[in-house]
């Protein structure tokens, strides 16, 4: 009987799979991976739930801190959160997920960004997703760049074509129309 071996899954020839103890065939196996993933995508949407919540606690603290002498203020976070092992830039973080957080769900359920991620990971994320404009400006300079450093003083056929269906997606243009206006003498 043949046999493949990793360190905690045998597969047998006869289509059953040894994982973790436990004997399945393909099918239950998927089925079992498909129950982890399921639950893993509960955990990950709990935990975006939860940083939210805490977030919402120090937004209130921070309105309530806003009428407190900065000293008192400082001290009331360093006894009853620094202290037990809560950073300064968790809380901060925790605050930026409890203000953004119906456009990081948004942006989940539109799958424009991924649960499980940092902190500055939806930084990012939100960055992007609300200034749209600044997002192609940063690809106008790519294609700009990179259309320099290839020209060096050469203009290929190729380099041609490429920059100009940029510019034809860019404007929303239409492209058989421009191919018409090309073919024409």
């Amino acid at each position: 009987m043949a046999l493949l071996k990793t360190k905690s899954t045998t597969i047998k020839a006869n289509s059953k799979i040894e994982f973790n103890g436990e004997v399945y065939t393909h099918s239950s196996l998927s089925d079992h991976v498909v129950a982890l993933h399921e639950a893993r995508s509960a955990i990950l949407k709990n935990d975006i739930e939860t940083q939210y919540s805490i977030g919402k606690v120090f937004l209130q603290i921070q309105t309530w801190g806003a009428d407190q002498p900065r000293k008192s203020y400082s001290a009331y976070l360093k006894t009853h959160y620094y202290s037990k092992g809560i950073t300064q830039p968790q809380t901060s973080e925790y605050k930026f997920i409890a203000e953004n957080y119906e456009t990081i769900t948004k942006l989940i359920a539109t799958n424009k960004a991924r649960t499980g991620q940092g902190c500055s990971y939806y930084r990012k994320a939100v960055k992007d997703a609300s200034q749209p404009t600044k997002a192609k400006s940063k690809a106008k300079a790519k294609v700009k760049s990179k259309g320099k450093s290839k020209v060096e003083g050469k203009i290929t056929e190729t380099l041609l074509a490429k920059s100009t269906l940029a510019l034809v997606k860019e404007h929303g243009l239409d492209i058989q129309k421009l191919i018409e206006l090309l073919t024409t003498k």
